[in-house]
């Protein structure tokens, strides 16, 4: 029987996995991800957690001061006001984190960068003015150039 052996990282044991049934594969990665998950931090952290396949959801219906805490989630509004959310101040240590923002409600949903950092190509905020609901957007944090970079998005997000 084939089998894959996953080398020892720091304070994490090893595990050795057989060709048996899917079940124990399942059972022995969600293990490892468990350990990991607490050892981890920035893309590392953020790829366990796909692979996991749940991400942490924040429903907010006010306006937000989105902080460091919130990297690596998804923002999800709600409630019938137009909001503005502020995008945080962030270091190297924060590069390459990304924040998923969900547009659950009627009202406008606007994204503010901090003074001296941009969104998407050169705008310092963007705007959702739809009426549609569940419109996405996923950013990334780029240090270097202190923007946060569109990744994804879907529905109507315009720069301003």
């Amino acid at each position: 029987m084939p089998k894959i052996e996953i080398p020892n990282l720091p304070e994490v044991p090893s595990y050795v996995i057989e060709d048996r049934e899917v079940a124990e594969y399942l059972e022995k990665l969600r293990e490892i991800i468990e350990l990991l998950l607490g050892r981890t931090e920035g893309l590392l952290g953020q790829a366990l957690i796909s692979v996991q396949g749940k991400q942490t959801t924040k429903d907010i219906a006010t306006d937000y001061n989105i902080t460091t805490d919130d990297l690596g989630k998804s923002l999800r509004s709600f409630g019938p006001n137009d909001l503005t959310w502020s995008l945080p101040a962030l270091t190297t240590d924060h590069d390459g984190y990304r924040l998923t923002v969900i547009k659950g409600h009627v009202g406008d949903l606007q994204l503010m960068a901090p003074d001296n950092y941009s969104i998407g190509a050169s705008s310092t905020h963007i705007i959702n003015t739809t009426a549609n609901q569940d419109e996405t957007v996923t950013l990334e944090y780029h240090h270097g150039l202190k923007k946060y970079q569109v990744i994804s998005d879907f529905g109507t997000w315009t720069n301003i």
